[in-house]
């Protein structure tokens, strides 16, 4: 996992990062637009400004999880509104209303079975540009 997340460690303004407790800091599948779980992670953390960026991390290396999970995220409606590069993504990302006031992107690791999710509010933030900056190498 570790190097599926290095480059999110250069972010400027993490407050803080903690290992996944809760539906909200935990990619399961579940997401305030979309309830049902689909599977539960090995291991996930999440790491936030206090602001208006969230990036969740999960690790699925044990069990059936991992496809089901993905496949819930990159299934996911486009937002309403979404900013610059997020309304023409590259392959290997979506973008997904999140709930309906957030935005998302999800990628993956496949041969890793890794998933990663950046969340936002902000009309400021694309989150396609963000992902680019720190994106795995």
């Amino acid at each position: 996992m570790q190097h599926f997340v290095e480059a999110w460690d250069g972010y400027p303004g993490w407050s803080q990062c903690r290992s996944a407790s809760s539906e909200s800091t935990s990619l399961t599948g579940s997401f305030p637009a979309h309830q049902p779980k689909a599977g539960l992670p090995t291991h996930s953390f999440s790491c936030t400004n206090d602001g208006n960026l969230t990036v969740i991390f999960a690790d699925y290396s044990v069990g059936d999880g991992y496809e089901k999970v993905a496949r819930t995220y990159f299934d996911a409606a486009p937002p309403a509104q979404p900013e610059g590069r997020e309304k023409a993504p590259p392959s290997g990302l979506h973008v997904f209303a999140w709930s309906p006031t957030q935005r998302a992107v999800v990628w993956t690791d496949a041969e890793s079975r890794l998933i990663g999710v950046a969340v936002t509010s902000s009309r400021e933030t694309d989150l396609v540009e963000l992902w680019s900056r720190y994106r795995p190498s």
